[in-house]
């Protein structure tokens, strides 16, 4: 009977790292996914939200101005006009995208759209939109 308990605490405890070792894989693989199908340009296709009270819909063409990321697997070059504005390291948390002083909700509806919103509840609320760009 001591051998078969024995046996039992052996086996629950080998599986239950065998679940805590694949899910820390699974996590690793699962940003190793999103940073894979995030990887290149990013086109600004358009921002709305409220800001203090305002609604707001801007796209590059009201706006006059064309927004890009470019994605590599540590870090986001934000172009403005074809000139680079800013640059900065990212990582995930949960579906949540730090860079910079940036902390969004991130989102890929499609292989070639990516939403940004951002992630704090509050008055002011933005959704940008960005599609994939072919260089």
């Amino acid at each position: 009977m001591r051998n078969l308990i024995f046996g039992i605490n052996q086996s629950l405890t080998l599986l239950f790292l065998l679940m805590v070792l694949g899910g820390c894989n699974t996590k690793k693989s699962e940003r190793n996914l999103t940073v894979k199908k995030l990887i290149g340009n990013w086109e600004w296709s358009y921002t709305k939200g409220n800001e203090k009270g305002d609604h707001y819909n801007v796209t590059p063409e009201s706006m006059n101005m064309a927004i890009k990321y470019h994605f590599d697997k540590d870090s986001v070059s934000i172009f403005i006009n074809n000139t680079l504005n800013e640059k900065y390291s990212f990582y995930f948390s949960g579906d949540t995208l730090f860079y910079g002083k940036e902390k969004v909700l991130f989102e890929m509806p499609s292989n070639d759209s990516l939403m940004l919103r951002n992630s704090s509840c509050c008055d002011d609320i933005f959704e940008k939109l960005f599609v994939k760009g072919k260089h």
